[in-house]
């Protein structure tokens, strides 16, 4: 059996693999704002002096973006408080996180 492949599909074939790779390359905003930085890293200061903090199970590089990506939105004013907070329940829904679900919010909104 014999494949021929034509060079048209494979020019497509890596511009759009160039394409999907430029897209995942470029850092989020969030990391480039000195101002959101200083609010996270205060954050967590106060959660790691905190004994009573649940931490949220952020453990993937999926959870990790969508943690960024509310609380950017948040700082921003880009989505209420009240977004964040069902936004996070629903990924989080188990009630002992609503405690730092709640304290996340208060901490991001200004």
């Amino acid at each position: 059996m014999s494949f021929k492949f034509t060079r048209k599909p494979l020019i497509v074939a890596a511009l759009a693999l160039t394409t999907a790779l430029a897209a995942c390359a470029a850092p989020h905003p969030a990391y480039e704002d000195a101002g959101y930085l200083n609010v996270l890293d205060q954050g967590n200061r106060e959660i790691a002096a905190n004994p009573n903090y649940v931490r949220l199970p952020i453990d993937t590089d999926a959870q990790t973006d969508q943690f960024i990506d509310l609380s950017y939105s948040l700082y921003n004013g880009e989505i209420t408080k009240q977004q964040f907070t069902s936004q996070l329940q629903a990924a989080y829904p188990d009630p002992k996180y609503k405690g730092s679900i709640r304290w996340n919010a208060d901490n991001f909104a200004q």
